[in-house]
């Protein structure tokens, strides 16, 4: 049987409840259970029909759920038995479906507590914040639109069928009602929750757009170099020793397309291999008994003959 088949003789049947038929080696039973007005729970049973049995049916094997049918015309979060089972072409199930059921929710909790004030941030909390904007500015990663607020597994059975139903409201109401909710191990509700969020966000916001306009700080450098070095494996890099010389290395990309520790000021030198030249850069670059390699010493990041990067003097 088709899916198409499937959908016009039993699923979008709003006069039957139950199906039973033969797909290649195994007899089918579909039932549908409304839940509400427009939703219906679809549940499905499968017995292989090669052995000499007469009804192909057994009460130790239980009837597993295979999915919602919504108004009599849409079929979702069908499982994976049903589609490899039941009918040829079923489409694949929306597997984002409570993430952007999260999402919906969080667009209308921002919204209740968008005109308050946002809280003060812990030294602690806006130093991660400030990292926060460091990585964002330097991945070039936007920021995600909405915070974290509902997790997937506070998005229930009954939010689900509200959702599929489009109960007028459904959104809004649970919305209040999570900003009402107490967070686990008395960290305060999840209005103020939400609220630490925004303001953290909000705080990350402001150091990205910092460093864009800072061209001479090291981060922004940072990302000029990563951006010019592109596609390329190795590099040779040109720099300037303790002794004021003018030496040449090769190091691997990797050490410029992340940050060190969160740091922006050095590289690693466990990039530069084998371990006897690594050795002998540490000891012209770095501090004593240090791994870490000055990125103010370097002078100009090449590959092969084309010159990538070239610090302005």
């Amino acid at each position: 049987m088709t899916y198409e088949q499937l959908c016009k003789d039993f699923l979008f049947d709003a006069t039957k409840t139950t199906a039973q038929y033969k797909q290649g080696d195994y007899l089918i039973r579909l039932v549908k259970i409304p839940v509400n007005k427009h939703v219906e729970a679809l549940y499905m049973s499968y017995n292989y029909m090669g052995r000499k049995e007469k009804y192909f049916f057994s009460r130790e094997k239980t009837m597993d759920f295979a999915g919602y049918v919504v108004k009599h015309k849409e079929l979702e979060l069908s499982t994976y038995n049903f589609r490899k089972s039941a009918a040829e072409d079923i489409p694949d199930s929306d597997s984002d479906f409570s993430d952007r059921l999260s999402e919906k929710i969080t667009r209308r909790a921002v919204k209740y507590v968008q005109n308050e004030p946002l809280p003060q941030l812990s030294e602690a909390v806006q130093k991660n914040a400030e990292k926060e904007g460091a990585r964002l500015f330097f991945c070039e990663l936007p920021q995600e639109p909405f915070p974290e607020f509902i997790k997937r597994d506070d998005i229930t059975e009954d939010i689900v069928i509200d959702a599929l139903s489009e109960e007028p409201g459904w959104d809004e109401k649970l919305a209040r009602e999570f900003l009402k909710a107490e967070e686990p191990y008395g960290r305060g509700n999840r209005k103020e929750a939400l609220l630490k969020n925004l303001a953290f966000r909000e705080k990350a916001r402001e150091v990205a757009a910092a460093y864009e306009e800072d061209k001479n700080s090291m981060l922004y450098q940072r990302r000029e170099m990563k951006r010019a070095i592109g596609d390329a494996k190795t590099v040779t890099v040109d720099f300037v020793s303790k002794e004021n010389t003018l030496e040449t290395t090769k190091i691997a990309v990797n050490a410029f397309t992340y940050l060190n520790g969160g740091q922006a000021a050095s590289i690693s030198s466990y990039c530069i291999s084998p371990e006897k030249e690594r050795k002998r850069v540490e000891t012209l670059a770095c501090e004593k008994y240090s791994s870490e390699f000055p990125v103010e010493r370097i002078m100009a990041i090449r590959y092969g003959k084309k010159v990538l990067w070239k610090k302005e003097q």
